[in-house]
């Protein structure tokens, strides 16, 4: 039977001996809030324990918290110089961030030459990958205007395993991208029904930093005021 106390009991003593495993351990608890009050800033103490010590695991769990801003102040600098010593593994998570923040221009200049690259070695470490299809159908729309190939990867990304057991945000995510390439493509029928397949998986979606997200944000919030403009002008009601 799971008993995350017990585990929090047998991971601190071994932390404490220093095992650099079991400190990541700890660090997982902490994050997770699994058998201790969730604690960002002590999943960052074990963490970084961890990492001194060359764990690539716990280096990658650093990038993330530096990359959200959970537990210390947000800086996509010091998460791209923790996810490329994690990635010096072969783990296809670190490689995938480092794509994502060239592609996105973050703690890095925007390079989508760089971002694809990382994408393609993060498909390399692990094929059952939706999350760097999707970003490199995007990268095809963005800077090819390659709608094909676009929605091909785009499709890949949809057929993967990964995409059914994943987290439910990213699953948001993967579907903003190609919501983004129908928004490039000018098809604004099937962007609106990828933003409703967003929003399936994350009711808070249009509050994030996606491109897609941002951009139908806009459209909406523009709409809603031409419709209020409207409204009072003309007596027009469009609920």
């Amino acid at each position: 039977k799971q008993d995350y106390m017990k585990a929090f009991e047998w991971y601190s003593k071994a932390a404490e001996q220093g095992y650099d495993d079991a400190q990541v351990n700890l660090g997982d608890l902490f994050y997770y809030g699994n058998g201790v009050k969730q604690d960002y800033m002590k999943a960052f103490e074990w963490y970084s324990k961890a990492a001194e010590q060359g764990n690539k695991d716990a280096q990658y769990c650093l990038g993330v918290l530096y990359d959200d801003g959970s537990g210390v102040r947000q800086d996509y600098m010091k998460a791209y110089e923790w996810y490329l010593k994690a990635a010096e593994s072969g783990d296809w998570k670190p490689q995938y961030c480092i794509g994502r923040l060239f592609l996105n221009g973050q703690g890095v200049k925007m390079d989508l030459n760089k971002a694809e690259m990382w994408f393609k070695k993060s498909i390399e470490s692990n094929k059952d990958n939706p999350y760097s299809y999707s970003r490199i159908g995007l990268i095809y729309a963005l800077r090819d205007k390659d709608f094909k190939k676009a929605l091909e990867n785009s499709d890949i990304a949809l057929s993967c395993k990964e995409i059914n057991y994943g987290e439910k945000k990213q699953t948001a995510k993967i579907y903003g991208s190609r919501g983004q390439i129908f928004y490039l493509m000018g098809d604004m029928v099937n962007a609106e029904k990828m933003l409703a397949k967003c929003l399936e998986f994350d009711s808070d979606y249009l509050k994030n930093d996606d491109d897609f997200a941002k951009i139908m944000a806009k459209i909406i919030s523009e709409k809603e005021k031409y419709q209020i403009k409207v409204s009072k002008r003309l007596g027009i009601d469009f609920k």
